[in-house]
């Protein structure tokens, strides 16, 4: 009876570690079965949108070779969302990465294409885009201009609006 106990509360344990875990990566949907089929981060905004500019969307929409790469790309989705608080233009970001159709989803907003650039060439993410371009089935992007009207961006509407461009 007490190994079974122990057993319980070992598994509480690695549960919280792991909850914890995947706290630091801003996830909004944590706990076991949706870690296994699904991670979200929810809007993140780093600046207020000015109502009287126009900004740029970047989309991506892509899909892993294997359902493997899943906590790989985790990790470096963290590193990225690091990258992306600290870099100058960025208004804010959402994600979504799903395990089992091993498709992502990401929008950020920026104040101009410089600012694109800008991150896109530089730090975790030019690093990570060059390692995972063997790692990914097929990979589509667009941009676009957006009033602030429209922030925040919803993923869905993203997935929509990278297809419609392709």
């Amino acid at each position: 009876m007490t190994a079974t106990k122990t057993t319980e509360i070992e598994r509480c344990n690695l549960f919280t570690n792991r909850k914890s875990f995947y706290k630091g990566l801003y996830l909004d949907r944590v706990d076991v079965g949706l870690v296994r089929e699904m991670v979200t981060i929810s809007w993140q905004q780093f600046k207020e949108a000015d109502p009287s500019r126009t900004y740029l969307a970047y989309g991506a929409y892509l899909e892993r070779k294997t359902t493997w790469s899943y906590f790989d790309y985790l990790m470096r989705a963290r590193k990225i969302q690091k990258q992306l608080e600290k870099a100058k233009g960025v208004v804010g970001f959402t994600a979504r990465l799903e395990f089992l159709s091993k498709k992502a989803v990401q929008v950020a907003v920026f104040d101009d294409e410089k600012s694109l650039e800008e991150f896109a060439h530089a730090g975790q993410h030019a690093l990570c885009s060059k390692e995972k371009k063997d790692s990914m089935n097929w990979r589509k992007t667009a941009t676009w201009n957006i009033s602030a009207s429209e922030i925040p961006l919803k993923l869905e509407e993203t997935i929509n609006r990278i297809q419609s461009q392709q």
